[in-house]
């Protein structure tokens, strides 16, 4: 039983990683503006492996009734599974803008990097969940954590930059598109230190929600 719990587990780990893979690849294009890395992932395939892992988990906990640690690593997936899922979701959401950076930026008249930045920093914490989970790293997930507040001033101080142009002058499509994708690309921000607060959950034993200051000093 013992050789066939742990073949279900490895099958598990490998479905787990192909999605954390597609998340990253997509997180890519969309957030870092770069489409010379290959094919964007239509999300269809995204939301059926995401699917497929529940399904997984759950078959695993019903066959082989798991307790202490390999439940809480059964729980932890599919808690996580959901984040992803839900930034899949969002990627796709600003994939469909089409933006244009450069063009954001000049109708912006920000600095060089503003808009590209605050989203290569989004892509990061996307990379930085998927490795945390993978490699179970409390470390990792608490810099997750972390730096999510700074992400959330950074978004807020970019959305008020975009209030001033729009007041001041007649929007643009580009302008529209962006403030829009900022939104997006915080709730994505969100989802990855969802995915955080559960790895501490699966490193720790305890749930760690609505206890940041506690758990973060």
């Amino acid at each position: 039983m013992l050789k066939h719990y742990d073949r279900e587990v490895d099958l598990l780990n490998r479905h787990l990683l192909t999605q954390t893979d597609r998340i990253r690849h997509n997180a890519a294009i969309v957030l870092g503006f770069d489409s010379a890395i290959g094919d964007y992932i239509d999300d269809k395939t995204i939301d059926i492996n995401e699917v497929e892992i529940e399904e997984e988990c759950l078959k695993i906990i019903a066959l082989h009734q798991p307790v202490a640690d390999d439940l809480r690593f059964l729980t932890t997936i599919i808690k996580t599974n959901y984040n992803f899922e839900r930034m899949g979701d969002l990627l796709e959401n600003i994939h469909d803008l089409r933006l244009d950076a450069d063009q954001v930026e000049s109708d912006l008249g920000c600095e060089p990097d503003t808009f590209r930045g605050f989203f290569k920093t989004i892509e990061r914490s996307v990379t930085d969940a998927a490795s945390a989970l993978e490699k179970k790293n409390g470390d990792t997930a608490r810099s997750i954590w972390k730096t999510n507040k700074d992400i959330d001033r950074a978004a807020y101080a970019l959305v008020d930059q975009f209030r001033t142009r729009l007041i001041r002058e007649a929007g643009t499509p580009a302008l529209l598109d962006g403030l829009l994708s900022i939104r997006y690309a915080k709730r994505i921000a969100d989802n990855s230190a969802n995915v955080a607060k559960e790895v501490l959950y699966l490193v720790t034993g305890e749930i760690v929600r609505h206890r940041r200051r506690e758990i973060l000093g």
